[in-house]
């Protein structure tokens, strides 16, 4: 276990090492890249998330208000799988919202004792959160719970927030904001919730609620995400077998499951010799009977149905 910053995490990638697994931003997982093609040694990297929800017509509400609140305040937002945009089909969308922010205004924050919801563990991550509010809110987002840092307690405890009436081009809607920060969009259907949830530079999960699972399946296909969770929300990461890693600006590779375990391997190919003879037809020297005989193996293999079928 080595500790440290920026400049130790340099160190370690230019150590010598064998391969590069990086979990962290975008920024920094682009350098970690770029230092590993200088030595030519694989990387993983398990970068950003905007992971978007996807809220059908026919979706239990309860169960997804719930999840919403979850997947989007669980650690204070600070999980690279939190749900970071709603998108919600307009005939349920006032429903689905006020369950939703009947449930943020239940939740508990504080140091210790009984809380739901802690403080950012990085101070500058508030400038960010602060940011992608104001301009949300000043662009013509409603904010229908929290919006403030906490004035009751020292240190960077932000409030868990739900926004509403929030457009896809606002920086909430497209930078990671890794924060307790809900923003709640209405579509027409499910078709354009999942326009709308692929138009982002990120990739990483996502999380579809509908009681017609076969649909759910179908949806969570046409997601651009390394994963996707049907009826629940941050669940793949801890799923050991199941493969864990993003698309597009969220990474490179995968980890967990078989692929991730090979991911950590070099496959070796080994031939042996069969038959030990003291010569092969294709060694030297090279001799016009050779020529012909070859032609001939050619012309029977791919030149008739019967070789073609055989082959």
């Amino acid at each position: 276990l080595v500790q440290g910053d920026g400049e130790t995490g340099r160190a370690l990638v230019d150590a010598g090492v064998d391969k590069i697994s990086f979990t962290g931003s975008v920024d920094t997982g682009r350098r970690v890249a770029e230092a590993c093609a200088r030595q030519l040694i694989p990387c993983t990297l398990e970068l950003g998330g905007k992971d978007p929800m996807i809220v059908c017509a026919d979706a239990d509400l309860e169960r997804a208000a719930a999840g919403a609140v979850y997947g989007a305040f669980a650690n204070s937002g600070q999980v690279c799988v939190s749900t970071e945009r709603v998108y919600v089909v307009d005939d349920v969308a006032d429903e689905f919202t006020r369950k939703v922010v009947r449930k943020t205004a239940a939740l508990r924050q504080g140091p210790d004792g009984e809380a739901d919801l802690g403080p950012l563990i990085h101070g500058p991550q508030l400038d960010i959160i602060e940011r992608h509010v104001g301009e949300a809110r000043d662009r013509g987002a409603r904010i229908l719970a929290g919006g403030r840092k906490n004035p009751a307690f020292d240190g960077d405890y932000y409030e868990p927030t739900v926004l509403a009436d929030v457009t896809q081009d606002m920086a909430v809607m497209r930078e990671e904001t890794f924060g307790p920060v809900l923003p709640i969009l209405r579509v027409r259907d499910e078709a354009e919730a999942v326009q709308l949830a692929n138009d982002s530079r990120y990739g990483l999960a996502a999380n579809v609620w509908t009681r017609d699972k076969h649909k759910g399946v179908e949806l969570a296909k046409s997601l651009e995400t390394g994963s996707a969770v049907v009826n629940d929300c941050m669940l793949t990461y801890g799923v050991a077998e199941a493969p864990f890693g993003g698309r597009k600006d969220s990474g490179i590779g995968q980890v967990n499951g078989e692929i991730g375990l090979r991911s950590y391997c070099h496959a070796q190919s080994i031939v042996v010799d069969r038959f030990g003879g003291s010569d092969e037809f294709l060694w030297f020297p090279y001799t016009r009977k050779k020529g012909r005989l070859m032609r001939r193996a050619l012309r029977w293999v791919w030149g008739t149905p019967l070789g073609r079928f055989l082959s």
